[in-house]
């Protein structure tokens, strides 16, 4: 640590956490604080998150640590859709090869075709003058 963030306000003394009180006690151990961490800061960090969220800051201005949670976040958000993103992709390949084979898209063309053809060549035979 540099003399400069020991020097800080809070930082030379020992936090001690009970868990069955979920209360963090410092050096003055009368004083119940909030066990969740950065409630302190709560605002202060809400507003930094919607300035981002609305480009009025950028993740380069955050400090490192904040940036550290964002990224993160949005490493664990990534994450989480992979799954979903990967089936959807498989999805939609297996839809565009069943809609633009050419393999079965010309069967088909040649299918419709042959019946097209088969039907008028019927309708010529049945019609007066359609005999060879």
């Amino acid at each position: 640590m540099s003399a400069e963030r020991e020097s800080r306000p809070g930082t030379n003394r020992t936090a001690k956490v009970n868990l069955s009180e979920s209360i963090v006690s410092g050096d003055e151990p009368n004083r119940a604080r909030p066990h969740l961490i950065g409630a302190s800061v709560e605002k202060a960090l809400d507003g930094a998150l919607w300035d981002l969220i609305h480009g009025r800051t950028g993740l380069h201005e955050l400090t490192p640590a904040l940036a550290g949670f964002y990224t993160l976040g949005h490493a664990a958000g990534i994450k989480s859709a992979e799954l979903t993103i990967a089936r959807l992709q498989f999805e939609a390949d297996r839809l565009y090869v069943q809609a633009f084979n050419p393999a079965d898209r010309a069967r088909i063309i040649q299918q419709r075709m042959d019946e097209h053809f088969a039907a008028e060549w019927e309708r010529f035979l049945n019609t007066e003058g359609g005999s060879l």
